[in-house]
Formats: C-alpha cells, sequence, structure tokens
C-alpha cells in the first residue's frame, strides 16, 4: 500500500499557502528600512505561525493543540497496553 496525500494537503500546496501567507502578513504589509526589521518581524510571525495559529492540515489546531494531543493520545495508548 502506497503513500496518500489527498490534493487539499500535499508538501506543494502547503509551502505554497505559508509563503502566500508570509508575503501578506510581512512583505506586503510593511515598508522596510533595513534588513533587520525583516528579520524580527520574519521571527516574531514564524514564531506566531508555528505555535499559535491554527492549522488546516491539523483540523483547524494549532501545533502546539496538535503536539499536545499526540502526546495525549500516545500516553493513553501506552497506559492500555
Amino acid at each position: 500500500m502506497g503513500l496518500f496525500l489527498s490534493s487539499a494537503s500535499t508538501p506543494m500546496i502547503e509551502s505554497k499557502r505559508f509563503n502566500r501567507l508570509y508575503r501578506e502578513a510581512i512583505l506586503d504589509a510593511y515598508l522596510f528600512f533595513d534588513l533587520n526589521e525583516v528579520r524580527v518581524l520574519t521571527e516574531e510571525w514564524i514564531e506566531e505561525y508555528n505555535t499559535k495559529r491554527p492549522h488546516e492540515s491539523l483540523g483547524n489546531k494549532t501545533p502546539y493543540e496538535w503536539k499536545m494531543n499526540l502526546i495525549k493520545n500516545d500516553y493513553a495508548l501506552n497506559k492500555t497496553v
């Protein structure tokens, strides 16, 4: 049996979505005067994207919620074994 990815969540589509969201939120939204400004805003945006923002590919959960759910399920699975 091979790996199946639906067209709605392929890595290519996810990377395009990430790039579009980054461009809209940072590159198109600000007028930068130096590269450090871009770096600071990018770091802040990536932190929010990776921890606080719900992701369609994770069932509209934040990465943190997804991780906690995995840990909880793994704990429950190991506890019953």
